[in-house]
């Protein structure tokens, strides 16, 4: 399920007729200084049911009691491999204290390996959700356990029930508010299950393309080995005995081969993700197991079985007295070898043109999306996070100063045009606040209750300007917007239009119901919106320009936080430079975090990248396969073919006639193969169309450039046959019949 209030996961946890307990959690960090230097630990705030609920043991220690959140404890628990790198795996831990955030808190429990949930979580710590009775912000996901003998459908029939309940009672924040349910693992693996699934697709391909090649080499070989086969047999070897060893060979040479490629493989991940130059999530490791190895063996094995059967079944019925015929003058390649060898040749640049195609519209969805407008200036930017403990900056005065000499310190390293600070920069992972609900000054009841949930972002003076994002009405933030004056805001273009229409909003006056209060510990007052931003894209890279209003950090308070630096040099370089500066701010204040702008906002789709990286990648790996095969068989045909080229050209025909004679016969294959895999492509394009960006998936731009590639690679792959059949001697052939 999605983001939930506190009072609905209360109201969820509490009715246990679906399920047997429902946890409620969200991300934080916080500043660990136990020894050494600074480093940010990565944490799980959570209800006190989660180890319960995803039934996870404790492996020293013990979790939290039930109720824990509803309370300030100063406990957690720790993650195992967090707890052996950092503390060396001392037992003696559980019972002692860590200062985070320069506060005590006591370690009560180790959790047992392996569980980092939701994703490389290093600490978990019980969340302080009061009475828990808040409407006004959507900032928890949740995660449940069925009870016992209820189905999903029936689950996802009560949570219906649940929403139109809520509805009824809560119209104000619930109105049209529906709750999906879904296994845990398709939380995870939902949006990447079709990239999972095309990547096993293109790995399926060009396993078919190579064993179509294994199986075209065992034919030659096979061919080779007629005369040898013939006299076996005349000498009392049964047919089984022959298939058999020649499928044996086929098998072993699969295994060794499957041996050399877990070998390529466990070598290609330790720089995969440098060649896709992206972080892949947390649940996804790449890496060469057990499992991996089974499953490569076994592969290995059938492809084995596969492209040895037909070889197998053609030489264990071989013609004896055919045979030695055609050793005695020389052999020949019989018509059902060639149609079957020429089969293969044309399956394989099929299966070459429908890779192709796919490659062509997962690039183009990509660079369609690289191009997308996201409201904001991406290059030659540098971003990083910090986290100012609570325990020191916990008043709005404090972290308003920090950040305000954290941007001097940081506008005087030498190279850095401009700085600007964000809590929640667009495109990024950390929503602090969830997202709260927004009243307007003047609306009636029914008005509010169709307003939307509106995304936070808490900015510094001067970030409109340093992103690059437009002001198109009223004026962005100063100087004079600080502590003690009217509390400001800026909202984007599409809020605007939302909350008023074409009426202009500026000077208009809005609240945030159970947020602004909580930041400024002060009672909940009226903000004054002073000017319309163009929309960003702020929450996905795919989805329109977010619903944001954007509120000043000299007046509202913020913890966790981005810095944007503009430098018009390699952005990466800054690293030390920015470390220096934030440390003379504060030296127990660490930097985490840090990558440019760019590669932040490539990394939000991440799957188009690696999508379309390995798509290509395969692509060119099939076409190149099919070359080999195409090249294969013609120059096999032209050593065959000798004594009837050498005759044609004692008769008049020229080399150059000679020469086109195989082209002209490779491209035959050629024509055959290009037209079934573009019947294919255009088939299977509309199962791409989901994951596809900007893109149709009958694209005739990609469609063109994937027949005149493999026209070109064909071309390419006849032309040395060719060559080499134009420049046979007559005489020579002749004699050597």
């Amino acid at each position: 399920m999605g983001k939930l209030t506190p009072l609905e996961w209360e109201e969820l946890d509490r009715d246990r007729r679906i399920f047997d307990g429902v946890a409620a959690w969200y991300p934080s960090q916080y500043n660990l200084s136990h020894g050494g230097t600074p480093e940010v630990v990565s944490a799980c705030m959570t209800t006190a049911n989660l180890f319960r609920v995803l039934g996870v043991p404790m492996a020293y220690g013990t979790s939290w009691k039930e109720g824990t959140h509803r309370d300030r404890n100063p406990v957690v628990v720790l993650n195992h491999e967090f707890w052996k790198r950092r503390f060396a795996g001392d037992v003696s831990m559980v019972g002692k204290t860590l200062p985070l955030d320069f506060s005590s808190y006591e370690v009560v429990g180790v959790a047992g390996p392996g569980f980092d949930f939701p994703g490389k979580m290093q600490v978990f710590r019980a969340a302080y959700l009061g009475s828990a009775q808040n409407w006004d912000v959507r900032s928890l996901s949740v995660v449940a356990r069925l009870r016992p003998g209820v189905p999903m459908e029936l689950a996802a029939e009560q949570l219906n029930a649940f929403a139109a309940r809520m509805e009824q009672h809560y119209p104000k924040t619930n109105q049209g508010v529906r709750f999906q349910i879904r296994t845990l693992r398709d939380a995870y693996v939902g949006d990447v299950r079709p990239y999972l699934l095309l990547t096993l697709a293109l790995v399926g391909l060009v396993l078919l393309i190579a064993c179509a090649n294994v199986v075209n080499l065992l034919l030659s070989r096979g061919l080779a080995r007629r005369r040898e086969v013939a006299v076996r047999v005349a000498l009392g070897a049964s047919r089984g005995t022959i298939a058999r060893q020649m499928l044996w060979e086929a098998v072993v040479l699969g295994i060794v081969g499957g041996l050399a490629g877990l070998g390529l493989a466990y070598w290609w991940t330790g720089w995969i993700g440098q060649w896709l130059r992206m972080e892949l999530p947390p649940w996804m490791a790449v890496e060469v197991d057990l499992r991996v190895l089974l499953f490569a063996l076994v592969v290995s094995l059938a492809a084995g079985i596969v492209a040895g059967l037909a070889p197998a079944v053609a030489f264990s019925h071989v013609d004896l007295s055919a045979t030695m015929r055609e050793a005695s003058r020389g052999s020949s390649v019989g018509h059902s070898s060639r149609r079957l060898r020429a089969a293969l040749v044309t399956a394989e640049l099929g299966l070459s043109v429908l890779l192709l195609v796919f490659a062509g519209l997962l690039v183009k969805s990509f660079w369609r999306l690289q191009q997308t407008d996201t409201g904001f200036v991406r290059n030659s930017a540098l971003t990083f996070r910090t986290d100012p403990p609570w325990a020191r900056y916990n008043k709005v005065e404090q972290t308003a100063r920090f950040y305000r000499l954290a941007e001097e310190r940081l506008r005087e390293i030498p190279g850095v045009t401009a700085v600007a600070a964000n809590h929640s920069m667009p495109l990024a992972t950390n929503q602090n606040y969830g997202k709260p609900s927004i009243v307007v000054e003047g609306q009636s009841v029914d008005e509010q209750q169709r307003n939307p949930f509106v995304n936070v972002q808490i900015v510094s003076t001067g970030y409109f300007e340093v992103m690059g994002i437009p002001i198109r009405e009223g004026r962005g933030f100063g100087v004079d917007d600080r502590l003690g004056t009217t509390p400001v805001a800026v909202i984007s273009r599409p809020l605007a239009g939302r909350l008023f229409g074409d009426v202009s909003p500026v000077g208009r006056r809005v609240q945030l119901p159970g947020l602004l209060s909580a930041l400024n510990e002060t009672n909940l007052s009226w903000t004054l919106i002073v000017g319309v931003a163009e929309g960003v894209r702020s929450e996905r890279l795919t989805a329109a320009p977010s619903l944001d209003i954007y509120f000043s950090n000299q007046q509202q308070f913020a913890g966790d936080t981005f810095f944007v630096l503009r430098t018009p040099q390699e952005p990466a370089g800054l690293g030390p430079a920015v470390s220096r500066a934030l440390q003379q701010v504060d030296p127990d204040q660490p930097v985490f975090d840090m990558q440019p702008l760019a590669q932040r906002i490539d990394d939000s789709v991440w799957q188009h990248r690696m999508a379309s990286a390995l798509t290509l990648c395969f692509g060119v790996l099939a076409l190149f396969l099919s070359a080999i095969g195409t090249y294969g068989v013609l120059s096999y045909l032209v050593s065959q073919r000798r004594r009837e080229i050498g005759i044609r050209q004692a008769l008049g025909l020229e080399p150059a006639s000679v020469w086109w004679l195989v082209i002209r016969e490779g491209f035959v294959l050629a024509g055959w193969g290009m037209a079934g895999g573009l019947i294919a492509a255009w088939v299977a394009a509309r199962f791409l169309e989901s994951i596809l960006y900007g893109v149709a998936g009958h694209d005739p731009l990609v469609f063109s450039l994937a027949i005149v590639v493999t026209l070109a690679v064909a071309f390419a792959a006849c032309a040395v046959p060719a060559w080499r059949a134009s420049r046979v001697n007559p005489v020579e052939a002749l004699r050597a019949e």
